[in-house]
């Protein structure tokens, strides 16, 4: 069952949904009036009202910082002048550096489709793609995959840019499962990989870290709720871009702005030597 980040608000006591590929970064008074105030039409889904609507308030803590572009009037103007991506997520004043930080993915320790443990350490370096999946998902997951595809192909000559999949169904989605899911999809697991481990973690590593909602139900077809969301990751575990996995405009421009990100580190290394 799809639930993007902005897809979804509640009104008259009812969850509505928004088209599909509605632009990400909403702030959060967007969250609950963009579609009046843009002209979007919402269509009624009755059939998930209460459950979702309660599961939908519980984990706005997580949900909502997605909506908050850090500075995002100078993000915006930032990416137009200088050729950089925006930095998603809040900011925050770190005591040890004295500094302004951002929201990074945090610490995890999960293991891939090679039975490989794959910690926070294994993302030193590299730019990151990650979503959240299941095998066993048969309506967006394969949408998401075949997406993630193109990305695959188009990463392929970059050292430094990987895949990263995270089931969200771990007591199915075993290492061997992953394994077989990955050699049938003809995938390189070199630059892919696959995770799997705890799954209340990996739910909480998708809320907390990647700002995204993941969580079981089973009203839901496959039995989850999940993100269609790709996330795109630097160098330092920052945010830097979020795609619709299933429409192919944004995947387009996913695939682009990994060609702005490699080449803002590569300005930034020529400008250090």
């Amino acid at each position: 069952m799809k639930v993007g980040i902005n897809k979804w608000r509640i009104k008259e006591n009812k969850i509505w949904r928004a088209p599909v590929g509605k632009p990400v970064g909403l702030s959060l008074q967007s969250f609950f009036s963009f579609q009046e105030t843009k002209g979007f039409p919402l269509y009624p889904c009755p059939n998930y009202e209460e459950k979702i609507k309660n599961k939908m308030l519980k984990y706005i803590s997580i949900i909502v910082p997605i909506m908050l572009v850090s500075c995002s009037d100078n993000a915006k103007q930032e990416t137009s002048s200088t050729d950089k991506l925006p930095i998603y997520g809040e900011r925050y004043y770190d005591e040890e550096t004295k500094d302004t930080a951002y929201h990074h993915i945090p610490d995890f320790e999960l293991i891939n489709q090679d039975s490989v443990e794959v910690t926070q350490k294994d993302f030193d370096g590299k730019i990151i793609v990650a979503d959240f999946f299941f095998t066993s998902c048969t309506t967006i997951c394969p949408k998401m995959t075949n997406q993630l595809k193109r990305v695959a192909k188009a990463i392929d000559e970059l050292n430094d840019v990987y895949i990263v999949s995270h089931t969200v169904d771990p007591e199915i989605d075993s290492v061997e499962t992953l394994n077989a899911y990955a050699k049938e999809n003809g995938i390189n697991t070199k630059k892919w990989w696959f995770l799997t481990g705890d799954e209340s973690f990996i739910h909480e590593h998708g809320g907390q870290g990647y700002l995204l909602n993941v969580l079981r139900d089973s009203t839901a077809q496959g039995g989850f709720l999940h993100s269609s969301i790709f996330v795109l990751v630097d160098k330092s575990k920052r945010i830097r871009g979020l795609y619709d996995g299933t429409v192919t405009k944004e995947v387009d421009k996913l695939i682009e702005d990994i060609k702005i990100l490699t080449k803002e580190y590569e300005s930034d290394a020529t400008t250090a030597n």
